[in-house]
């Protein structure tokens, strides 16, 4: 454990506190020079300080290398943030998968394909300073379904380079920084699948051969499954979670259940148990039960694309079970070490992946819940008579077993949603008390479905004429977990979306945490932790419910391309979001104006103004009703056109939310308390040609928000003098 804490640290330095690669490897030689003089000293205590200080030096160079070293040929070098017509010829990396269009409540402007998403080994650009050997991946996005190609062929891409997109709003999720820690810096776009020509078939048996073996498991899985449970069963068996619904998907976020889709820990756990279950029904001894186990969770994650979580997961299966043979037993702690070393040398940026860090504390709530468990049970044990025990032994070891069972359930879900529900409330903004009692009903289930699943997956592929019952059994065992999870889902108030707390919090919660799950029992380290959690949580909660002292009127406009979305920001704390559209994509409205609010501690939206019916305008109002309680919605009576695509749409989601419908006209005038003031001669426009109610802050003059008017109204909005407008500087 203190060899991967280190290295991780060596990985937070370079990354708070950037060197130059020559500085931590000189940092690095020198430690381990010192090492080797306290050894031939024979001064332990120093020698290890030493030791650990390489450790971390070398965490520091490997991360400096992986995320700040590009040779001067790198692709990246010749993309720009405005997209540039090239053509790129390279080889690709892995098996391209498909994307679905995203489905919405209200439909976009422009129509939506499906798109091919994959990874290219850049060789040659051909743009328009000429032609020159190139390095380096991009990622590969293609319109489309890319029929033909598979990993290892060569191919010839015409379409547009450029850098990935950085955040645009505050909040937003920052997609430049998550292509660079897959060491992917540029982007290429192709509007069609013609525009990648395959020049040469893939020259990696290997790798086909896994694409095919992996797509005859999908094929296999959609034909033995019913349409509903198909998508479910392959991202709980191969983690291939695009077919998935939209709508499903946001019940499995909001149930607290999201987890079960990735395959994780658990997930190859309760293979491994399966396994070894069965060798010892078959009669195996240590070294062929461990041997059949290692060789068929390595199968799986072959089969399963070797992707990141599948490998943490082996790596503790083998940390675990490397010893059995020669009877040393490994333990969880030093698996999960070994699991975090192998994934940060694999990728140092997996420290800050999200995912991962999920998947490690979920493993640290299970191996600290055993022993509070047992605490728990023995002192919630009702003493059992010494008679009823002779007269009935198989009741009382019966009772006994399943009080044990239920309290090790409970502590365990207790634990993993106490060490998670921090950093998911901070990268996520949702809590989902119901996922507590939600996991603890599906547990159970959860295991049966999985043993029945990995049952499918083998027969169906090595004799799919036997794989029928199974199929039946993982059907029927989907439909009952889906029916829960929707559930609940829908019960009211099992879910909240909440602003997440700081990192600085976040960092100073799982310190304190760490001090608890890991010092010694009756020791000072745990007695302090103890105490600095509760003091840290009432702080944080504290501070968080605080009432915030009237501040400055502020407007964000936020970036949604062909769309508007505005957040105002009033000085008595309350909050104005006007429109809320986009073109193409409803849900980058709503992230937008979610994030921002979200971002700046907002908790609900007093009042929500449309413009008129333009669908650009007002797409990502149904979907904002869904995460943040809304005051009310204002419109002009133009906007209940009928006729106008997704207006019934969004005046229906919004009864069935309670969010009230409220008319305005020009000249009416907002009053801090939401309500709408009309003014003597206000008079009722045409669409587009009605006035828009002004906000003033305490120092500055009128200031309106245009939408898109006709010049008449236009007109009218003229003021004797503009107020002067001053952009706030960053940070």
């Amino acid at each position: 454990m203190p060899v991967a804490a280190v290295f991780a640290g060596g990985i937070l330095c370079d990354h708070w506190l950037p060197s130059s690669l020559p500085t931590w490897l000189a940092l690095c030689a020198g430690c381990l020079a010192a090492w080797g003089i306290c050894l031939v000293a024979r001064r332990a205590p120093a020698g290890a300080i030493c030791l650990l200080a390489a450790i971390l030096a070398a965490g520091g160079a490997w991360h400096h290398w992986r995320w700040s070293i590009v040779g001067s040929d790198h692709i990246s070098r010749f993309a720009d943030e405005v997209p540039q017509p090239v053509r790129l010829v390279g080889r690709l990396v892995d098996q391209p998968w498909v994307v679905p269009r995203k489905e919405s409540d209200l439909p976009a402007s422009i129509p939506q394909f499906d798109r091919t998403l994959c990874t290219l080994e850049c060789r040659k650009l051909v743009c328009a300073i000429g032609e020159q050997s190139v390095s380096g991946r991009v990622r590969l996005d293609i319109e489309g379904h890319l029929l033909q190609g598979s990993a290892g062929d060569d191919v010839e891409v015409v379409g547009l380079l450029s850098r990935p997109a950085g955040p645009r709003n505050p909040g937003a999720f920052d997609f430049r920084r998550f292509l660079r820690a897959e060491g992917l810096l540029a982007t290429m776009h192709c509007g069609e699948p013609d525009d990648v020509r395959i020049v040469a078939g893939g020259r990696s048996w290997i790798r086909n051969w896994q694409a095919r073996l992996r797509a005859r498991a999908e094929r296999m899985l959609e034909g033995s499954l019913s349409t509903r449970t198909a998508p479910v069963g392959v991202a709980l068996l191969l983690g291939s979670r695009t077919a998935i619904p939209e709508e499903l998907r946001t019940a499995f976020t909001e149930s607290g259940t999201m987890h079960i889709l990735a395959i994780s820990g658990a997930n190859v756990g309760i293979l491994a148990g399966l396994l070894w279950a069965l060798t010892r029904l078959a009669g195996f001894g240590r070294s062929g039960s461990v041997a059949f186990i290692l060789a068929c969770v390595l199968a799986y994650s072959f089969v399963a694309d070797s992707q990141p979580p599948v490998m943490r997961a082996v790596l503790m299966v083998v940390a675990l079970l490397a010893g059995r043979p020669w009877h040393r037993e490994g333990t969880l702690v030093n698996g999960l070490a070994l699991a975090a070393l192998g994934v940060l040398v694999w990728n140092p940026s997996h420290l800050f992946d999200v995912g991962a860090q999920l998947s490690f504390l979920a493993v640290a709530a299970l191996i600290w819940a055993p022993s509070w468990s047992w605490r728990i049970g023995e002192f919630a044990s009702p003493p059992i008579e010494p008679a009823a025990g002779l007269e009935h032994p198989w009741l009382t070891r019966g009772l006994r077993w399943s009080r044990r069972t239920v309290v090790m359930l409970h502590v365990t879900m207790a634990a993993i949603w106490l060490f998670t529900l921090p950093l998911t409330m901070a990268r996520f903004n949702l809590v989902s008390p119901v996922g507590f009692v939600v996991n603890v009903l599906l547990a159970p289930l959860v295991v049966a479905i999985m043993w029945s699943g990995y049952a499918l997956l083998l027969v169906g592929l090595v004799a799919p004429v036997l794989a029928a019952p199974f199929a039946i059994v993982f059907d029927v065992g989907l439909k009952l977990m889906l029916g829960l999870i929707e559930l609940a889902a829908s019960i009211k108030g099992g879910h909240l979306y909440l602003p997440g707390p700081s990192d600085g919090w976040l960092t100073g919660f799982y310190l304190c945490l760490a001090a608890v799950a890991f010092g010694m029992p009756g020791g000072r380290l745990r007695w302090w932790g103890w105490r600095s959690l509760l003091v840290w949580t009432v702080g944080g909660l504290a501070i968080s419910l605080w009432p915030h002292r009237p501040g400055e009127l502020r407007c964000t406009f936020l970036s949604v391309g062909h769309g508007l979305a505005v957040v105002i920001e009033l000085p008595g704390g309350r909050t104005l979001v006007y429109d809320a559209g986009q073109m193409q994509d409803p849900a980058r409205a709503r992230q937008a104006v979610q994030s921002a609010l979200w971002q700046r501690g907002v908790r609900s939206i007093d009042a929500l103004m449309i413009s008129h019916a333009d669908i650009d305008h007002f797409n990502g109002v149904p979907g904002l009703a869904r995460t943040l309680p809304i005051g009310s919605v204002l419109v002009h009576e133009t906007f209940l056109d009928f006729k106008q695509p997704g207006v019934e749409k969004t005046c229906e989601l919004l009864a069935a939310r309670k969010v009230p419908i409220k008319l305005i006209h020009a000249g009416d005038q907002l009053r801090p308390a939401n309500r709408t003031h009309r003014r003597p001669g206000a008079r009722r426009a045409g669409i587009r040609d009605h006035a828009v109610p002004a906000a003033r802050g305490r120092a500055a003059g009128p200031a309106s928000w245009p939408g898109e008017r006709e010049s008449a109204a236009t007109g009218r909005m003229g003021h004797p003098r503009l107020g002067d407008c001053q952009r706030r500087p960053e940070g």
